[in-house]
């Protein structure tokens, strides 16, 4: 009996230790996702005939097979193969992390509010090394994006997205009834985090979080006259954003690019592009050449999809612009890139099967993360890099796996 409980505590602990490992370095962060995956599978050799494994733990650890036939016909085999390892979680997590999850749901609730606490300490962190920074150099830009993250080597888009999400925890927890928050303490958490949203300008999860709460008070059960003041909260909330100079040139620049070069066909090396004009374009000639010069139905290859976009950036003279290397910045052309219709349609049945669970246990917070992965998806390739890798996995799994049983209070 006292090991059955130190298994419990082993995977309470492995469990909250892989959630804050996600804002470690990578080696790390690595490590601790590693240690939950090992105690995972020591949970399963523990618990002898009762672990089973459904059609849907095959189904989504079965995506990985898409980067291993992906292999076979693909020219730059190297790549490859360092993009299927960077993978690895696809069939690893689905297949073993329910076994790590046989605990209580208030401990998995736990871990999620302590990724949540670990954020807010991190951004306060960063806070307090801006103002240092700022009082050496009087220079205001040491608090916005990069320049923000740049002591832990975070990049600001990705941290916004983990802030976002933990702001969504504590929220889900509060209407729960799950912990319980004095509301000077509500209002400190949720202005830090907006307060961090901003600085990190990142446009995409700024309009997520309008989005998001917009949708929240659509949904609420409060009277018109509730419900016309929490709009009009979010307006002021948009005033406010555009008062920080950083974030405001920003947004403008997206608002105001220039639109003409959509209509080129080449380019300089110093031509304005902004965010979304480079995005845009990039979609445009790289699925044009895709449609035209591969099979659509499988698309390039595992190892083959850089090698893709960076021709395109060669053949409409983007490369002196020091485009080379970049990604099509939107996960969905990634995957139609890399494996065609198969793999888009694979991804999006994954995702289907998501929210049906989500929309199934009526749970709003794993509603609201797959609504945020989604939107973020638009204009990032998340899934190509471990931080979102790992990020978009782990807690997909945790959500969709996790045992349905009744959840205790927690005390702030």
């Amino acid at each position: 009996m006292a090991k059955m409980v130190s298994l419990e505590n082993l995977k309470k602990y492995s469990l909250t230790l892989a959630l804050v490992g996600l804002l470690l370095p990578l080696k790390l962060s690595n490590i601790t996702t590693g240690i939950f995956l090992l105690i995972s599978i020591i949970s399963l050799f523990k618990v002898k005939g009762k672990n089973t494994l459904t059609k849907k733990n095959l189904f989504f650890a079965g995506f990985l097979l898409l980067f291993v036939i992906g292999l076979i016909y693909t020219e730059d085999l190297k790549y490859g193969f360092r993009i299927l390892e960077k993978n690895l979680l696809w069939i690893l997590v689905p297949l073993l992390i329910p076994f790590g999850l046989k605990i209580a749901q208030k401990d998995i609730f736990k871990s999620l509010l302590y990724f949540a606490i670990a954020n807010y300490i991190l951004g306060l962190f960063l806070i307090i090394v801006a103002c240092y920074k700022y009082i050496q150099t009087k220079n205001i830009l040491v608090f916005y994006y990069d320049n923000l993250t740049e002591v832990i080597g975070f990049h600001p888009v990705y941290l916004a997205v983990y802030l976002l999400f933990s702001l969504l925890i504590v929220i889900y927890g509060c209407q729960q009834k799950q912990i319980r928050l004095k509301n000077y303490i509500k209002f400190f958490l949720i202005g830090l985090n907006v307060l961090l949203l901003i600085l990190l300008s990142s446009k995409m999860v700024l309009a997520s979080f309008m989005l998001l709460f917009f949708i929240m008070i659509l949904r609420s059960n409060q009277s018109r006259k509730k419900i016309a003041v929490y709009i009009l909260g979010l307006l002021i909330a948009f005033f406010v954003v555009m008062q920080f100079s950083e974030t405001r040139e920003r947004i403008k620049d997206s608002l105001f690019s220039s639109w003409k070069l959509l209509d080129q066909e080449t380019f300089k090396y110093n031509d304005p592009f902004t965010g979304i004009t480079l995005r845009l374009i990039t979609w445009k000639f790289v699925m044009q050449k895709f449609i035209e010069d591969e099979n659509i139905v499988i698309g390039v290859g595992t190892g083959d999809a850089r090698e893709f976009i960076n021709q395109v950036y060669r053949d409409r003279n983007m490369d002196a612009g020091g485009y080379i290397n970049f990604n099509m910045h939107n996960q969905y052309l990634e995957f139609v890139l890399k494996f065609g219709l198969l793999g888009l349609i694979y991804f999006l049945t994954i995702l289907f099967l998501s929210f049906k669970k989500a929309m199934k246990d009526k749970n709003s917070l794993y509603f609201s993360f797959l609504l945020l992965f989604c939107i973020f998806s638009l204009t990032e390739s998340n899934l190509e890099v471990q931080r979102g890798i790992v990020f978009f996995i782990l807690f997909n799994s945790i959500f969709y796996f996790q045992p349905r049983t009744k959840i205790a209070v927690i005390d702030e």
